[in-house]
C-alpha cells in the first residue's frame, strides 16, 4: 500500500479516536509514525510537534508536517484531510441526531463516561512526548516551570515553548 494511503488511513482512524482534541491522539500517532511506519525518528517527531504547536492556527498543524515528511505537499494535504474530514462528517451526523435525543438519559451518561477517557488519552500523550523530551533533570525542571507558567499566568504557550527552547539551547551551548 502506498505511503499516502497508509497516511490517510492512519489519520482518519486516529481522528475518530480524538475525543477531547488533537493532543489525545499524540501517543498513538507517535507509535504509528515512529515505531510502526518509521516515517520519523523520535527527535524528528518532537521537532515536528513543537513546530506545529508554535505555528498560528490549530494545534494539530503538526500533522501537516508529518504528512510533508512522508510524501511532500501531497502528504501534508492528505494528512490534514484524513485528520479533519472524518470527524467533521461524524460531528455533522451526531449534531443532527443530538436534537432528537437531547433528553435521553443515555446521552448524558455517554457524555459523562467519555470524560475519563479524554483525561486518560491526554495523560498518555503527555507521558509519550515527555519521555522523548525530558532527558535529564534540567529538562524536567524546565517542563515543570513551563507548566506552572502556562496554568498560573497569561503567557501564551508558544512564548513559553520558545523561551524554554532558547534556555535549553543556551545551557546546551555552555556545556560544550
Amino acid at each position: 500500500m502506498s505511503d499516502l494511503l497508509q497516511l490517510a488511513g492512519l489519520m482518519a482512524l486516529l481522528s475518530l479516536a480524538a475525543f477531547g482534541g488533537g493532543n489525545t491522539i499524540l501517543a498513538p500517532m507517535h507509535n504509528a509514525v515512529v515505531a510502526d511506519h518509521h516515517w520519523l525518528t523520535d527527535d524528528q517527531f518532537l521537532t515536528v510537534y513543537t513546530l506545529g504547536r508554535m505555528a498560528p492556527g490549530p494545534g494539530s498543524l503538526y500533522v501537516s508536517l508529518i504528512g510533508y515528511q512522508v510524501a511532500g505537499p501531497a502528504g501534508a494535504l492528505v494528512a490534514q484531510l484524513g485528520l479533519y474530514l472524518p470527524p467533521a462528517v461524524l460531528l455533522y451526523l451526531c449534531a443532527r441526531a443530538s436534537d432528537h435525543f437531547a433528553e435521553h438519559p443515555w446521552k448524558r451518561a455517554l457524555e459523562r463516561g467519555l470524560a475519563p477517557v479524554v483525561v486518560g488519552l491526554i495523560l498518555a500523550s503527555a507521558v509519550q512526548v515527555g519521555g522523548i523530551a525530558l532527558d535529564g533533570p534540567l529538562a524536567v525542571l524546565l517542563a515543570a516551570i513551563s507548566t506552572v507558567l502556562l496554568f498560573r499566568t497569561k503567557i501564551s504557550a508558544p512564548i513559553i515553548i520558545l523561551a524554554g527552547g532558547v534556555i535549553a539551547g543556551l545551557i546546551a551551548g555552555f556545556g560544550r
